[in-house]
């Protein structure tokens, strides 16, 4: 395949074979309230990118579409009906969100717990201040990788790390030899 020439451009880019001229374009914005001219798919994007985090004052502004349609949507709702092509989407995104949460929880605690087995050689003969400083940062990763909510919807985190200090050995875990002469 070689270069094309200036002429070959132009007639590919104006041809009516061209995916950009077969486009329609319909603009969202300044629809009067009640209308339902929101294309299914637009609603379906709008409802995606809701359960994924987006606000709705951004969605608002790039999508031309109302706070109030946004949130229906999100619920899989359209004009206080539900419509089950959106819930459907709106669910499975909803799995596929908890699936990669649960992924990277997995991950990251599996690299939590490699390292704790080269802790106690990093902070074995520390000052009790960096240890606890250590203990501090290690519980705030824990909190952190939990969801903070359990499925009944109570706060509580996803895991528990408990670290527990080695007992000190006192005179009586010694064999002691009296040498009296």
């Amino acid at each position: 395949m070689g270069f094309l020439t200036d002429k070959e451009i132009e007639d590919r880019v104006s041809s009516p074979n061209n995916l950009i001229n077969r486009l329609e374009i319909h603009s969202m914005r300044n629809t009067p309230k009640g209308t339902t001219d929101i294309p299914m798919e637009i609603r379906k994007v709008a409802a995606i990118l809701g359960t994924e985090g987006e606000t709705c004052r951004d969605l608002e502004k790039g999508l031309g579409i109302s706070r109030n349609s946004i949130n229906q949507y999100e619920n899989g709702l359209t004009t206080g009906r539900v419509v089950p092509e959106l819930k459907r989407v709106i669910d499975e995104k909803k799995v596929q969100l908890q699936q990669n949460r649960e992924t990277a929880e997995s991950l990251a605690v599996d690299a939590l717990l490699s390292h704790l087995k080269i802790l106690p050689d990093h902070i074995g003969n520390k000052k009790s201040k960096t240890i606890s400083s250590v203990a501090k940062d290690m519980a705030a990763i824990s909190n952190m990788m939990g969801n903070g909510r359990d499925p009944n919807g109570t706060n509580s985190a996803g895991m528990h790390l408990h670290l527990y200090a080695p007992k000190i050995k006192t005179l009586e875990d010694y064999d002691i030899i009296d040498i009296t002469s």
